[in-house]
């Protein structure tokens, strides 16, 4: 019983540091420094349902961008949010999934590869999860066909094409 007390403790030791790694480059990023939230709790209301994970035990935590960079870039396509889980981060766009918006989500995904790199180096330096940029469909759902141009466009900027819900898992 001994060794399986110092097994379980050596997992919560690895599941804290990740969920400390992700909360520290929150804290880190100016920007978005008092941003980080337990859980899926930066997680809109409205959106709830587009962004599960499999297992909540290794949730490190969410960040609202788009909530915590408003006042600083207001007219700026923002990103929503970071979720750290499993030791790694995901970002995740909620919105909806037709293909008149495909050129508004790859346009967020251009303002978030600038930020992460100028403004966020600290949560650009955590280990990514794959896929790294999800895009979660809103209630009406995914109106994109896998073989469409839009799709190609989606992938070359490596965003994964939209789901109902993302699940990380």
């Amino acid at each position: 019983s001994i060794v399986m007390s110092k097994g379980k403790k050596q997992k919560t030791a690895g599941a804290d540091k990740a969920n400390c790694s992700f909360r520290k480059a929150i804290e880190n990023t100016p920007d978005v420094q008092h941003g980080y939230r337990e859980g899926l709790q930066a997680i809109e209301k409205a959106d709830k349902r587009a962004v599960m994970v499999k297992d909540a035990r290794k949730l490190d935590g969410s960040l609202n961008i788009d909530k915590a960079t408003k006042v600083l870039y207001p007219n700026d396509s923002r990103w929503d949010y970071a979720v750290g889980y499993d030791g790694k981060v995901y970002y995740v766009e909620v919105h909806p999934a037709n293909t008149s918006n495909v050129e508004e989500v790859i346009k967020k995904k251009l303002w978030l590869d600038k930020w992460l790199k100028e403004k966020a180096p600290s949560m650009s330096a955590l280990k990514a999860g794959s896929p790294k940029f999800q895009w979660a469909a809103t209630e009406a759902g995914v109106h994109l066909s896998a073989q469409s141009m839009y799709a190609r466009r989606l992938s070359q900027r490596g965003i994964e094409r939209p789901k109902r819900p993302v699940v990380l898992e």
